[in-house]
């Protein structure tokens, strides 16, 4: 199996035929110190205003982030992290989901075995993860384990015997048996992860910080079937095709009468979300509408 671990000079098409193989890769220099500066400084900044929440204890909720900060946004359309998207799926780009991610430095934040996809199903499988790093990432701050190849496995259950979303893969166990790697990675690496790869990651125990950035993009013929909606969900970061459509696993392809609209709120949640886009950073707490990560 290919090496998971690529250069900054590695191009396009060999970073998407290590994604394709083994179901994620890591681009190491990806950013230039002086741009994870400038990241650290972004953070620090919407800490101090409240854009951003963090918590020693806890894993906080911080999606949308590209509202929270100008310098998240510029990144989320960055040409050289659009230019890989778009070689895996050599078609258009819309955002799915953005957050910023933070495990607590006192303990907890471990994330159990799981694959994103179930979080918020779609009509096919071209949905990915590109996450920045912050910090340097092993073991000891929680760093993420990928089960190489898993992409390969489909949709694993996620699920009780009752019906009820469990947050992570049913059997724990058995995921845990997989031969799984551990990204080691510095600061300034970005990795893709396909939808199906099996991930998970411990809790921090060396007091190091571990905070990431994780642009959730899809195929601009993915449609989302089921799952949390953040307010960024859709927007269009390469659009190719004028006419919206739908493509679905067996390649079926269907057109689409624009976006889904509930003019009746029939699809309102119970509990409404805070919106980041009008002037909200604050999460609903005890929410878990995401993927762990």
């Amino acid at each position: 199996m290919r090496e998971w671990l690529l250069p900054a000079t590695a191009s396009p098409a060999d970073i998407a035929a290590t994604f394709n193989e083994v179901g994620f890769v890591a681009i190491k220099g990806f950013l230039s110190p002086v741009e994870v500066a400038e990241l650290h400084s972004a953070h620090d900044e919407g800490i101090v205003s409240g854009a951003l929440l963090a918590s020693k204890d806890d894993m906080a909720d911080n999606y949308d982030t590209i509202y929270r900060h100008e310098a998240f946004n510029r990144w989320v359309r960055d040409p050289r992290l659009v230019s890989l998207v778009r070689a895996i799926f050599n078609r258009g780009i819309e955002l799915q989901h953005v957050k910023y991610n933070a495990k607590p430095i006192t303990g907890g934040g471990e994330a159990p075995w799981h694959q994103d996809f179930p979080f918020f199903p779609h009509t096919n499988h071209d949905l990915l993860a590109a996450t920045i790093y912050f910090d340097d990432a092993d073991e000891a701050n929680g760093a993420i384990r990928f089960v190489p190849g898993s992409h390969r496995f489909g949709e694993l259950s996620h699920y009780d015997e009752t019906g009820r979303f469990t947050y992570g893969c049913s059997d724990q166990a058995a995921c845990a048996r997989y031969e799984s790697v551990c990204l080691t990675v510095p600061a300034g690496t970005v990795t893709l992860h396909h939808c199906f790869a099996l991930h998970a990651s411990g809790h921090v125990t060396s007091g190091r910080q571990r905070r990431l950035l994780i642009f959730q993009y899809r195929a601009e013929d993915n449609v989302q079937l089921a799952g949390p909606l953040w307010d960024c969900t859709g927007e269009k970061i390469l659009s190719e095709n004028p006419v919206r459509r739908a493509r679905f696993f067996d390649g079926t392809v269907i057109t689409l009468r624009g976006q889904l609209v509930d003019v009746f709120g029939n699809l309102k949640p119970d509990r409404s979300l805070p919106s980041v886009k009008r002037g909200y950073a604050e999460s609903v707490p005890g929410a878990r509408g995401g993927n762990p990560g």
